[in-house]
């Protein structure tokens, strides 16, 4: 088990880098909007604070939390107790396959829940209101969330993991895939609309997630 989240958690840092790297270049060279028009300083600045909130945030993860979920996970799991846990024995022999989508899914939509109820309280969106305060939106942004805000946050996943029974390793799997996609509709470059159509039917696009911002 621990040899397998060391493995996901370096794919996790090399897929960030990497997809940071590549939406980084298509940024520079076939812009959306041009922010940093002749002034490479402002655009590094721009991207070194938002950057280096999201390591902030990332290191409070690692030392803090990272520890009590994975105890959250291992009790669930140990002690049968969370809806994925009573789902195998409802139907024993289900796959691993399904139940991890399964997971996936559950664990997606309490992250949506989560962003609405930051928009909908007034106490929460003096925090998330950081992130939407970049008047700048870039890839970078996807980084840029006030560190009491992921301190809730990572707070609230402890019982929602025990809740729902996830496995430690499969909320990795959900992190690696969500952190992509986020970078990707931050960004500020332009997909052709007919393609723009077809992804916002599984994922936010960059299109979309502009008018969220807007």
């Amino acid at each position: 088990m621990q040899d397998l989240i060391e493995s996901l958690e370096e794919t996790r840092v090399l897929v960030s880098v990497s997809g940071l790297i590549i939406l980084l270049l298509v940024e520079s060279f076939h812009p959306y909007f041009d922010f940093f028009k002749g002034s490479i300083k402002k655009r590094g600045l721009h991207f070194f604070s938002n950057i280096t909130l999201g390591a902030v945030n990332a290191i409070m993860n690692a030392v803090l939390f990272v520890g009590l979920w994975f105890w959250a996970s291992t009790f669930a799991v140990n002690s049968g107790f969370g809806l994925l846990n009573w789902l195998a024995l409802i139907i024993p022999g289900i796959p691993l396959w399904i139940v991890t989508l399964l997971a996936i899914f559950l664990f997606d939509f309490f992250m949506y829940v989560w962003h609405r109820i930051n928009h909908s309280i007034p106490f929460l969106w003096r925090f998330h209101r950081v992130h939407h305060s970049d008047s700048k939106m870039d890839m970078s942004t996807a980084t840029r969330f006030h560190t009491g805000e992921i301190l809730f946050s990572s707070l609230l996943r402890i019982p929602i993991i025990m809740l729902f029974g996830f496995q430690i390793w499969q909320i990795f799997i959900y992190e690696l895939i969500a952190f992509v996609v986020i970078q990707f509709h931050h960004a500020y470059i332009g997909l052709p609309e007919k393609l723009d159509k077809v992804l916002r039917l599984f994922i936010v696009t960059p299109h979309m997630h502009k008018v969220h911002h807007s």
